[in-house]
C-alpha cells in the first residue's frame, strides 16, 4: 500500500540494520514508524516533512520520498531500476523451456525405464524425469518472486508519478495522493530542465525529484 502524509519528526530510533529510522506524527496525532533504505538523516527533530512511502504489513513505512518543508530539501530514495524483475523473468522463461524440453525427452525415453540393461537410454530417461521435476520446482519457486517484483515495479512507477505531480486514481492499489496546489505544477507541452542534473521536469515544479535541487520557475 502506498501512503502519503505530512507530519513532524518526533524522534530518531537506533537501527541495527544500517538504515535511518524515525517516528513521524501527523496533524491527527497519528504516529508512523518510518525507515529509509539508506542511513541518511532527512531532517532535525520537530522538522515538518511530507512523506511518500510503502506501508508494510508490520505497519512500518518504507520511505521512498521526503520533502523537508522546514529546510526546503528533498530526498528521493525510490529505486531507479531493479534487476531482480529481469532476472526472475529470465529464470522463469528458462525453467518453462526446460520443462517443455524435458517432457518431450521423457516421452521419448520413458519406454526404456523397464529396460535397465540398456544403460544409455535408461540413464537418459532418468535424467529427463529428474529435469522435469527440477523445472517444476523452479517454476513454483520463481513465480511468486516474479509476482512480487512485478508488484513492486508497479508501485515504484506509481510513486514516481506521484513525485512528479501526476494525478493518479486507483482504488485497487489504495493510493492516497499528496495534496498538490494547482499553481505548483502544470502539465503541457512546455517543460523545465533541472540546472543541476539536466533531467526533464514538469513546468513550474519547485524542486527536482531526482537530485533535490531547487528549480526556478519557467527555467529553460
Amino acid at each position: 500500500m502506498i501512503i502519503t502524509f505530512e507530519g513532524i519528526i518526533k524522534s530518531y530510533i537506533r537501527s541495527f540494520s544500517g538504515n535511518s529510522a524515525f517516528y513521524v506524527v501527523d496533524k491527527n496525532n497519528i504516529s508512523y514508524y518510518c525507515f529509509t533504505a539508506k542511513n541518511i538523516r532527512i531532517g532535525d527533530v520537530s522538522d515538518n516533512i511530507k512523506i511518500i512511502g510503502k506501508k508494510l504489513k508490520t505497519d512500518k513505512v518504507k520511505v521512498e520520498f521526503v520533502e523537508n518543508l522546514t529546510q526546503n530539501r528533498i530526498y528521493n530514495f525510490s529505486r531507479k531500476k531493479s534487476i531482480i524483475y529481469s532476472i526472475s523473468l529470465v529464470l522463469l522463461f528458462f525453467f518453462i523451456i526446460t520443462f517443455i524440453g524435458s517432457i518431450i525427452m521423457s516421452q521419448k525415453f520413458s519406454i526404456y525405464l523397464d529396460d535397465p540393461l540398456n544403460e544409455e537410454e535408461y540413464l537418459l530417461a532418468m535424467i529427463s524425469i529428474t529435469m522435469v521435476m527440477l523445472s517444476i520446482v523452479g517454476i513454483v519457486t520463481v513465480s511468486p518472486l516474479l509476482y512480487l517484483t512485478l508488484k513492486s515495479k508497479k508501485q515504484n512507477k506509481l510513486i514516481k508519478n506521484i513525485i512528479e505531480g501526476k494525478k493518479l486514481i486507483d482504488d485497487k492499489e489504495n493510493i492516497k495522493l499528496i495534496n498538490i496546489e494547482q499553481n505548483d505544477i502544470k502539465f503541457g507541452n512546455n517543460v523545465n530542465y533541472c540546472p543541476n542534473c539536466s533531467k526533464k521536469l514538469s513546468l513550474n515544479i519547485k524542486y527536482c525529484p531526482y537530485c533535490g535541487n531547487k528549480v526556478l520557475s519557467h527555467q529553460r
